[in-house]
């Protein structure tokens, strides 16, 4: 009979326990990427990116602001970018409601000139070589 004696584990290095599932699966333990696990602990603290840019404000938006100079000349370029979104929605053609006359609609009509020669083609050509 042999007597198999279990060895003690041992235990996961420092340096590679942040990599680790059993790490990550504790009960309540806020989960932490392994790549900001060794920092400093005052990343929540830290703030990324720019501030942004304050917005109208309602007053400003409800009584109407003073257009002059400049500001008349952004304020036409807008409307005429809202006007054109709404006339040009994305996706769908142009709708220019355009009324044509009844004749338009039969089936012979042509746009154009005939160009099959008519007397609007009765002129002579002289060819050079």
């Amino acid at each position: 009979m042999i007597n198999y004696k279990k060895k003690p584990r041992t235990s996961t290095p420092e340096h590679t326990r942040k990599y680790r599932r059993s790490l990550r699966e504790i009960p309540g333990a806020k989960q932490i990427h392994p790549g900001i696990y060794d920092d400093q602990k005052d990343y929540e603290k830290t703030i990324h990116g720019i501030k942004t840019a304050p917005s109208d404000h309602v007053t400003d938006c409800i009584f109407g602001t003073n257009l002059n100079g400049i500001k008349y000349f952004i304020n036409e370029m807008q409307e005429q970018k809202y006007a054109r979104c709404q006339r040009e929605p994305l996706g769908k053609s142009i709708m220019r409601n355009y009324k044509f006359p009844e004749i338009v609609k039969e089936d012979q009509f042509r746009f154009g000139i005939d160009s099959t020669g008519g007397k609007h083609f009765q002129t002579n050509f002289i060819l050079i070589f």
